[in-house]
């Protein structure tokens, strides 16, 4: 099995290549791609490439924080993570010249990143939040 940090690494990098993934798809009517700008006037291929770099380190320590997490209440993950997103958004800010190229991302693969890990560090752990259905209230 690989080692929990390789882990974290890696489901790090697998986010940012999602980033970039994503703006490399061309042609994208309207969006952002290789080859033109979209509807958009403020940002363009490399203000993406330049946010996906600010945003490295963020996904790994999302995935760190899964793997830390040693309780069942989702909620207090959550709030473990909501710093690191802040702090993911003003890194992206600052390389794009205050453009918001990834901040839906920020928080939607911030919250994807660590539950793999999770499981990976805590194998019950899954099966505690479907017994005491922890989810459920999350989604209220």
């Amino acid at each position: 099995m690989i080692a929990t940090s390789l882990l974290s690494k890696s489901l790090g990098q697998q986010a940012v290549l999602a980033l970039l993934t994503e703006v490399s798809a061309s042609p994208k009517p309207g969006l952002v791609d290789r080859f033109n700008r979209g509807a958009h006037r403020d940002m363009d291929f490399f203000t993406f490439m330049s946010s996906a770099a600010a945003l490295s380190g963020y996904f790994e320590k999302c995935a760190k924080a899964g793997g830390s997490f040693h309780g069942v209440d989702l909620r207090v993950l959550f709030a473990n993570l909501r710093p690191l997103g802040q702090e993911a958004e003003q890194a992206m800010f600052a390389a794009t010249g205050g453009v918001n190229t990834h901040k839906g991302l920020i928080f939607s693969l911030g919250i994807m990143v660590p539950p793999p890990r999770i499981v990976v560090q805590h194998k019950q752990l899954l099966a505690g939040w479907m017994n005491k259905s922890l989810v459920r209230p999350l989604l209220r």
